[in-house]
């Protein structure tokens, strides 16, 4: 209730200023995305078995879920199902956790139609994820399977199915092992004087150009990165018990780590930058997918009770700014600009080189999960 009071109707019907068209709904703007989907892409049997278009499947379930449209979900089963034999055979080798980003929508098509190929699936990404996965010495997820680096994205690639197929499943140990990743993890990746999260960690500091043998991390802070901590954080701690010992100062790490990227958003587009503590740095821009995640996660986080919801109008602003950032090309379909394309560790200068382009599936994946939420908050 507070964070749907929070959000109000005034805010349910913003439109971006620019936008000569009446006011929109978010729900309006949800559906009007999803629908852009499915026609710019007519044919996801093509989509790799990848992040990106996991994590835009995922947003496709969302909205599915919230407009009851089930085309949305026959559309997600396209892709799926042009890597999934009749038998729930896999057609991937699962080497390194981006891999494991479908099966958040794998795991949302089984709870939608009881297939047990899908359960198969499921069965074989957990499995991998705690017996096979490669792991660091203190036990933590690496992002390679031949060299000891750690990525902040595998957080949201990896735990968020975890976790939520051990709540499906009635499996304690697999919801357990992700909030106990999110603690190994940011024993390397988060820096408590910051309150903000690393993008890579190397551990003998030589096998990356973006790290040393005395500063085993890179040296800035990546907003879609922080977007992708936070988000997957509030995911799993809403589904863990509190009783866990891990919980609780993982609780205050989203608290706190909220609060600090809450103080970085600029207040004039409501976004936040792809080096989110360096607002006046030259060529810093501001990134799309960082802020649908953020102004996501402090709603999911909000609604949990994990931590304070941000000021009205924060998230205002937040959620106008994703809105502002759907353009309509000449058929009239929903665009999305303004996300970076793939990202690796950085400092300063790497990130900022990297181009934005349109129409990135994480971008548009994301996107669709903020307007989901407040479609729902909506009704």
């Amino acid at each position: 209730m507070l964070i749907t009071a929070l959000l109000g109707c005034q805010l349910a019907t913003l439109a971006p200023a620019s936008d000569s068209r009446p006011a929109r709904t978010a729900g309006d703007d949800l559906v009007w995305l999803a629908d852009s989907v499915v026609d710019l892409w007519p044919h996801p049997e093509r989509w790799r078995w990848s992040w990106g278009e996991g994590i835009c499947a995922y947003g496709l379930l969302r909205a599915g879920q919230v407009s009851g449209d089930a085309g949305y979900g026959d559309y997600v089963a396209r892709f799926l199902d042009a890597h999934i034999d009749a038998q729930g055979e896999l057609d991937q080798l699962l080497l390194y956790p981006d891999r494991i980003a479908p099966g958040i929508a794998t795991l949302g098509m089984l709870q939608l139609s009881g297939d047990a190929r899908y359960a198969a699936v499921c069965d074989r990404l957990a499995e991998w994820l705690m017996f096979d996965a490669p792991r660091a010495r203190e036990g933590g997820w690496l992002h390679f399977p031949v060299v000891d680096l750690q990525y902040v994205d595998t957080l949201f690639m990896t735990t968020v199915f975890l976790a939520g197929y051990g709540r499906y499943l009635g499996r304690d140990d697999y919801v357990e092992e992700a909030l106990r990743q999110h603690q190994l993890l940011a024993g390397n990746l988060y820096s408590e004087s910051a309150a903000l999260y690393w993008h890579g960690w190397d551990q003998n500091g030589l096998l990356s150009p973006w790290a040393t043998p005395w500063r085993h991390h890179n040296d800035a802070f990546w907003g879609r990165g922080n977007g992708w901590a936070v988000a997957a954080l509030a995911r799993v701690l809403e589904i863990a018990s509190p009783s866990l010992p891990e919980h609780e100062p993982a609780r205050r790490r989203l608290e706190s780590c909220l609060e600090r990227l809450f103080d970085l958003q600029d207040s004039a587009s409501g976004h936040w930058w792809t080096v989110v503590d360096r607002p006046d740095g030259p060529l810093n821009y501001t990134e799309t997918t960082a802020t649908a995640l953020i102004v996501e996660a402090a709603i999911l986080a909000a609604r949990a009770g994990l931590a304070p919801a941000p000021d009205r109008e924060q998230l205002r602003l937040g959620i106008g700014a994703i809105r502002a950032r759907l353009f309509a090309d000449d058929q009239g379909r929903a665009r999305v600009v303004g996300a970076s394309i793939g990202t690796n560790p950085s400092g300063y200068w790497g990130y900022v080189a990297i181009p934005t382009w349109p129409d990135r599936k994480w971008g548009v994946g994301a996107s669709l999960l903020l307007l989901a939420e407040v479609a729902e908050a909506e009704r």
